[in-house]
Formats: C-alpha cells, structure tokens, sequence
C-alpha cells in the first residue's frame, strides 16, 4: 500500500481566465511484489534479473505547480504544468553485460531526482473549420547506476516530445486529422553519450454520407533520423461501413495493411548503446463483417 505525509494543494483563480495550482506530497511506498525474488529468474533470450531480497520503503518528495488559461471549449486553451521529484531512497540496477548477456539485481540507492515540464496550446480557428493543437513534453531523471561493477553515478536519461495535430469539424461529408510527433531521447554518462531521434506522422481521412461511410488512415515511420541507417515504414488501412436503409443491417470492409509492410521496429538508447525492439507484422489482409441491431 501507499502511505502519503504531509500532503498539500491549492489554487488561484488570477482572473477568470487564469488558474494557477500548486500540489506538494510527501510519498511513502512498498516495493513492489515483482521486486521480490532473492534468486535470479529469466526474462528473455540470455536476459535474467534478480530481485530485491529484503524489504525496504522508498521514500520521494514531489512538487507540482500547474498553470491553465480559458477552458477546453475556449477559442483558446492553454494548459501547462511542471514536476520536480526527490528520491530519497529507490530502486536502481546492477548489471551485468557481456556479449552475448545481460543479467541485472535490484539494489537500494539514494539521491535521484526527476522533473516533467508539460505545455499544450489549443487553438481554434472558425475560418478553417479547424483545431490545431501543439504539445511539448519534456523528462528528465538524474539516477546511478552500476554497470559491470563501475557505478555511474548521475547518469542523465533525457525525453523531449513534440507534437503537432490539426482537426476538422466540417459539418459535410468530409473531415480529415492530420498529427506528426517527433521523440528526441538522450542517454548521458562520463562514459558514453547516445541519442536518437525518430517521427510518427498520421493522416486520417473520413467521408461520411447518408448510409455509408470511409475511413482512411495513412501512418509513416521514421527511425533514428540522425542516423546513416534512417529507416521508414508506412502503413495504410481502410475501413468502409454500408448500411442497409430501412434495415437493422451493417456491412464492413477492413482493409489492413495495404502495403503489405512485413516488419518494423523502435530503437531506445540506454546507458550501454541502444536497445532494439524488432516486430513481425501480419501481410495484408482483409476481413467482412455483418452487424444487425437487436
């Protein structure tokens, strides 16, 4: 269970338009039981960890202050928020790495420190029929860690996020949602420096008539654009739905995978190089379906 001490909050109402908040918590936790095994238990290909085997608290201080302007139905929606946190005492790894290996134990360190910023804007555009939205999220967490017996201590993860969506409210036949991000993630020690930078673009069509409907969504992948090995992957799915007038009938068509993509994968840099997670995909296919309402 959690136990919170000396928890606080509260706002301000600036002007009508302007909502300024604070929370401060004192967190008191368990550990979890998955941290609980005093032997090592295999977790993948030549990949095993091992367990916390004594029980211990983890304690951290955190401080929110939240800043809002306007509402979520407003022309104008702004809404941003900072983090900071302080572990007194947490979870951290001991690993083990060689070649063809990687084993990790749970221990008990001290000192870690985290912060989140969060800023997001809403702007609605009545010309345009449109909303476009803009986010940016940025993590950062100060840890230690021992790696073959070295400790790195102030070892720096580092998430940058920005996203971009633009949404119709046609009242016809037609709408669209167009969105991109890109992920900016950096792993620093004295030892090593690595980062990657990758991009999710989508595009979302919708042509809606009387009794029918088509939807189309476009997707596009780019991985590790810094790199001399920068790979892309698209995807293109189709949906359309048939109802039969005067009828309690619908037929679908899905359409998937047009593009017959086989594979793709994301690649994530830690304090040692990179980790790759590679994924097979099912070929093109499509499926049929009838609904009827009861």
């Amino acid at each position: 269970k959690e136990a919170i001490h000396n928890y606080s909050q509260g706002s301000y109402n600036l002007n009508n338009h302007n909502i300024l908040s604070f929370k401060h918590e004192n967190i008191i936790n368990t550990l979890p039981i998955k941290s609980l095994f005093p032997s090592y238990i295999n977790t993948n290909f030549r990949q095993g960890n091992f367990g916390a085997d004594s029980l211990n608290y983890l304690s951290n201080k955190s401080y929110t202050f939240n800043f809002q302007h306007g509402n979520f139905t407003d022309i104008l929606f702004v809404n941003s928020f900072f983090n900071y946190s302080y572990y007194n005492t947490f979870l951290s790894d001991e690993i083990l790495q060689s070649q063809n290996s990687l084993f990790s134990k749970k221990i008990f360190a001290n000192d870690k420190s985290a912060y989140t910023f969060y800023f997001s804007i809403d702007r609605f555009f009545k010309s345009l029929h449109s909303n476009i939205n803009f986010n940016f999220i940025n993590y950062t967490t100060y840890s230690t860690n021992n790696i073959n017996n070295q400790v790195l201590k102030n070892f720096k993860i580092e998430s940058n996020r920005y996203i971009v969506k633009v949404r119709s409210v046609f009242k016809g036949i037609f709408n669209y949602s167009i969105s991109t991000n890109f992920d900016f993630i950096k792993s620093n020690t004295l030892q090593s420096h690595n980062s990657n930078l990758n991009n999710q673009s989508n595009i979302d069509l919708n042509l809606n008539f009387n009794n029918q409907n088509l939807q189309i969504n476009l997707e596009k992948y780019y991985i590790n654009i810094y790199s001399k090995h920068n790979q892309q992957f698209s995807f293109v799915d189709l949906r359309y739905d048939y109802l039969i007038k005067n009828t309690k009938y619908k037929f679908s068509l899905f359409l998937n995978n047009v593009l017959n993509t086989s594979h793709y994968f994301t690649n994530v840099p830690t304090q040692t190089g990179f980790v790759m997670s590679d994924y097979k995909l099912r070929g093109r296919n499509f499926l049929i379906s009838v609904q009827m309402r009861l």
